[in-house]
């Protein structure tokens, strides 16, 4: 299982460079394409998360590999995550990233899971309802889950709201039991 609050306290790190730098897209950028290079290729992840590779052998070719063609601020954070061991919370580490920059520009992401794919209208509607309700703009991305049945699933940051089908049908399986 990931750390997250480890996650968030290294992007917070990442973040206050960048802001000082005033590079925070760029490194924003790098950051994602670092992840998706690791993420796209089983052999640059393997190579990455097998621990009997030194960290040393890892930084020098993740340094020769990208050097000149990522922001240096990220690869300096990837070579210290490597330094640290904390190779699987890269990704983690990026996504924590993307949410104290929306943060830091008064957003924030809403993922809306339906049963069933929702219109443009509907995902728009709820943006703005939740927003209004948490006074913040809403970076809405959306799922598909059949086993919700209906309704939506939303969460917001560590918040979760379950309007679905299935939560509301184990509600009332365990007001029921407990009932009995």
């Amino acid at each position: 299982m990931v750390d997250e609050r480890l996650a968030r306290r290294y992007a917070t790190a990442i973040l206050a460079l960048a802001d000082e730098a005033k590079r925070v897209d760029p490194i924003a950028e790098s950051l994602t394409g670092i992840r998706d290079l690791i993420n796209g290729d089983p052999q640059v992840a393997d190579f990455l998360y097998t621990p009997t590779i030194h960290h040393t052998t890892k930084e020098r070719i993740l340094s020769t590999a990208l050097d000149g063609r990522v922001e240096p601020i990220a690869l300096q954070a990837l070579l210290l995550i490597i330094r640290k061991r904390r190779e699987r919370l890269f990704s983690a580490i990026v996504d924590a990233y993307h949410q104290l920059v929306l943060h830091q520009r008064g957003q924030a992401i809403l993922r809306l899971t339906s049963a069933r794919e929702l219109s443009r209208e509907v995902v728009v509607t709820i943006g703005q309802r939740l927003g209004a309700a948490y006074d913040t703009r809403f970076k809405v991305e959306t799922s598909v889950d059949p086993r919700l049945l209906g309704g939506i699933r939303a969460q917001i940051d560590d918040r979760r709201l379950d309007a679905s089908l299935a939560a509301r049908l184990n509600r009332l399986a365990v007001t029921l039991l407990s009932h009995s």
